[in-house]
């Protein structure tokens, strides 16, 4: 995240006297001044372009005088920009959005009180690529702070009338390193849990491509896959000829249609769900035993959902609406739809993204990388030293 302070020579005139300490990170290079256009190093959540807010909105530590309503126009010609504002440690973003295609807006809305650090504008796009962005307009409205306002920065969409990121499609974001490196990690969890799942009657809810599949085959399971994509369970196919599989959203699944299964295997879904509850209720009229599940999370002691939008890729939300559950909100939920037990990992997977301290602020991602969590959810008790017991007796 190391950079050079340079003149913010491409930012607007109206701007500057609200944004200054223009900064370019890394690797990323400037294709042009006017207007200004960077390509961003190629890792994923690599830093490429950041700002400063200077000037009366900005008071004694770090904290907003006023409302701040910033406004960009931008053409992603590659890839795909986050663009927020991070805290004043830069730990954390407080508000961000991604753009992605030739021309978008982003609206970025924070109310007076607000401590902040730094406009940021970052790669998020898979596969090690550099993503490309132009500024092509900004504007930054101040709020007086004694004018009432929501912190709402919400732009419309039209998800039905959107085409598939350019790095969206099946074949792409399944494969990834990325991809690949969490996966492994995730089964090499399965396989030290001690699960009882040999020669199970297995339901994997939300499979994709089919990537568990084999984990479960060579121990003696029947394993039936669903997903809510047709072109995804169209390639599992492909992969798994022999394999059981089927169209379906889990959220809407006609339960009956499917029977009981001894396991449910729910890796990598919920948090693509707009309605998690309703998809816990079909997952336990379908468990006979044992539903083993994991999720993005937010760090959050209480039993709440960030609800977050998502891109129209193969591996995301359907319908754009994902969420960002807590464990309270899972263990929650998992109990009261109907699951006696309900447990975590006691040693979570070996991979950064399980790996954190809770810190009871909301964040739903730290230090670049989401923050997830694995939970177990049984009809009768289960006394492995793997788990740790959620649900008070």
């Amino acid at each position: 995240m190391m950079g050079v302070t340079r003149p913010p020579a491409a930012m607007p005139r109206s701007l500057s006297e609200y944004l200054d300490q223009q900064v370019i990170h890394g690797q990323a290079q400037v294709l042009s001044t006017d207007p200004l256009a960077v390509a961003t190093p190629i890792s994923q959540w690599s830093y490429a372009l950041s700002y400063r807010l200077r000037g009366p909105i900005r008071g004694s530590n770090d904290t907003l005088t006023s409302g701040i309503r910033l406004r960009l126009e931008l053409s992603v010609t590659t890839g795909r920009i986050g663009v927020g504002w991070t805290n004043p440690e830069d730990t954390a973003f407080i508000a961000e959005k991604y753009a992605a295609g030739d021309r978008c807006e982003v609206r970025l809305t924070l109310p007076a009180g607000t401590r902040v650090g730094r406009l940021v504008f970052r790669n998020v796009a898979e596969g090690n690529v550099s993503s490309v962005v132009t500024i092509t307009g900004v504007d930054l409205e101040v709020v007086a702070a004694d004018r009432w306002t929501y912190p709402v920065s919400i732009p419309a969409r039209d998800v039905h009338l959107e085409a598939m990121p350019a790095d969206g499609g099946v074949g792409v974001v399944f494969d990834t390193v990325a991809a690949r490196d969490i996966n492994k990690a995730r089964v090499d969890w399965l396989d030290q849990s001690g699960l009882p799942v040999s020669g199970a009657r297995v339901l994997d809810a939300g499979a994709g491509v089919g990537h568990f599949v084999s984990f479960y085959l060579s121990r003696g399971c029947t394993v039936v896959c669903v997903d809510g994509r047709s072109e995804n369970i169209a390639e599992l196919k492909r992969r798994h000829p022999n394999v059981e599989a089927h169209v379906a959203d889990l959220q809407t699944i006609e339960t009956r249609d499917f029977g009981i299964f001894d396991v449910i295997l729910c890796f990598g879904l919920l948090y693509h769900l707009g309605s998690p509850v309703a998809a816990m209720r079909r997952i336990h009229e379908m468990c006979g035993r044992l539903l083993i599940l994991e999720t993005m999370v937010c760090d959050s002691s209480s039993p709440l959902s960030v609800l977050v939008d998502e891109t129209k890729a193969a591996s995301q939300a359907m319908d754009a609406l994902g969420c960002r559950p807590s464990p309270s909100f899972v263990a929650l939920a998992l109990n009261r739809v109907g699951f006696e037990f309900v447990y975590g990992a006691a040693v979570p997977p070996q991979h950064p993204d399980f790996q954190f301290a809770w810190k009871d602020n909301l964040e739903t991602t730290r230090g670049g990388v989401p923050l997830r969590c694995v939970f177990v959810a049984s009809r009768a008790p289960l006394e492995l030293r793997s788990l740790i017991p959620l649900v008070e007796p």
